[in-house]
């Protein structure tokens, strides 16, 4: 390709890096408002950064929602839902109920329980000397808990809420 047909693609191809900083700095200065939907997307892509951190995932072993009852088509019922996820050191029972998530690790120690949205962190607690926690829930999303032991940290999938 030659130089003339690079100019007429690309007309600023040979500006200077002070022109291209000038527009930068200008950028910087007069910044427009970022959506809210934008500002959660990007917060969500930056909580991947530290997925190699999670390489061990307790795996979800029973959840109450697909149980034959629920198949068959029932009167609506506001019975909480029972999840069980379990990892090599650590088994962690859930109760979904409508306006808080309910806990029970085993074997019970201090563990540092934080719920994690798509945008992030949402609640922190601690279990208590049963093991026993409660977090405030979402109205709406999928969730993970992360547990974080004196020896390991683990997070449960993505569940739906």
């Amino acid at each position: 390709m030659t130089l003339e047909v690079i100019a007429m693609i690309s007309p600023r191809w040979d500006e200077s890096d002070d022109s291209l900083l000038s527009e930068l700095g200008e950028a910087l200065r007069s910044p427009e408002p970022v959506p809210h939907r934008m500002l959660d997307a990007a917060k969500a892509a930056f909580s991947w950064r530290s997925v190699d951190d999670e390489l061990e995932l307790m795996l979800l072993v029973y959840d109450s929602s697909t149980e034959d009852e629920a198949v068959v088509r029932s009167s609506f019922t506001s019975a909480p839902r029972t999840l069980v996820f379990e990892a090599s050191a650590l088994c962690l029972e859930v109760e979904v109920e409508s306006d808080e998530i309910m806990g029970q690790l085993i074997p019970p120690q201090p563990t540092r329980v934080t719920l994690i949205t798509a945008a992030g962190k949402f609640a922190e607690t601690d279990a208590d000397e049963t093991g026993c926690f409660q977090i405030p829930r979402p109205t709406r999303g999928s969730v993970r808990v992360g547990c974080a032991t004196a020896t390991t940290s683990l997070v449960t999938d993505w569940m739906p809420l």
